[in-house]
């Protein structure tokens, strides 16, 4: 079993790697990319959807990865995440290969099959099979983006949809119709709602969930403030 240094071992908690859905951490990479974060609660992830009802074990998850400290509050590694290109991927592949460094100094990646990944994260962790496939998927979304290289298999099982879950069949993939109407894309996406305002504001919503229509409402707010922000300067 993985062991922990700092407090963790002096209380004799047992470490879990990150796990659940890898759609959280893609969310809140993301955000880091909108404004700045100084410390992450579950008031603060609200309003965001981000890891909705899972906000706990997300945060264990930013923990494990050393983003955030015991407290909540921001580390210099997550605050590293808010430049973009390949600065962040430089900075997301110390911090991933830190958090997993038990898993690098015994596989190596780029040979490697899912099996060994999945195996690695049940003996290492003591965790269930089921927590360790979902902490395979987040580790195989963060290596991924911080662009490590991997075997033709872990590619083939990196979270890839927009849920960053597992590819879709092309039969259940969704059918879109498209039609030019004085420059617009008039783009038709089966299950979600079309907002069209002249050439200016083209928006698309999933149907009938109203989460998404307040959080997409949460980012233009966003948004505004950014752009009055700047105005102002």
């Amino acid at each position: 079993m993985i062991t922990v240094s700092n407090s963790d071992e002096k209380k004799g908690k047992k470490i879990y790697p990150a796990y659940g859905n890898a759609k959280w951490y893609k969310d809140f990479l993301e955000l880091l990319e909108r404004r700045q974060v100084d410390s992450v609660n579950k008031n603060f992830l609200k309003p965001y959807k981000i890891a909705s009802g899972n906000e706990s074990k997300f945060i264990r998850g930013l923990k494990f990865l050393k983003l955030i400290d015991e407290k909540g509050n921001a580390t210099d590694e997550l605050n590293k995440l808010s430049l973009r290109g390949e600065e962040k991927a430089k900075n997301l592949e110390k911090i991933v290969r830190i958090a997993y460094s038990d898993i690098f100094s015994k596989i190596d990646v780029e040979k490697a099959i899912l099996d060994d990944i999945i195996n690695s994260f049940i003996s290492g962790y003591e965790v269930s099979p089921n927590v360790a496939k979902e902490a395979t998927k987040i580790f195989l979304f963060l290596t991924s983006e911080s662009g490590i290289n991997l075997s033709g298999q872990l590619k083939e099982n990196i979270p890839t949809d927009r849920k960053v879950g597992v590819k879709k069949p092309r039969s259940q993939r969704k059918k879109i119709e498209r039609k030019k109407t004085e420059g617009v894309v008039d783009m038709k996406i089966e299950g979600m709602h079309q907002i069209l305002w002249g050439d200016d504001i083209q928006i698309y919503l999933k149907e009938g969930d109203i989460s998404v229509a307040e959080k997409a409402k949460d980012l233009i707010d966003i948004y505004i403030k950014d752009v009055r922000s700047l105005e102002k300067k």
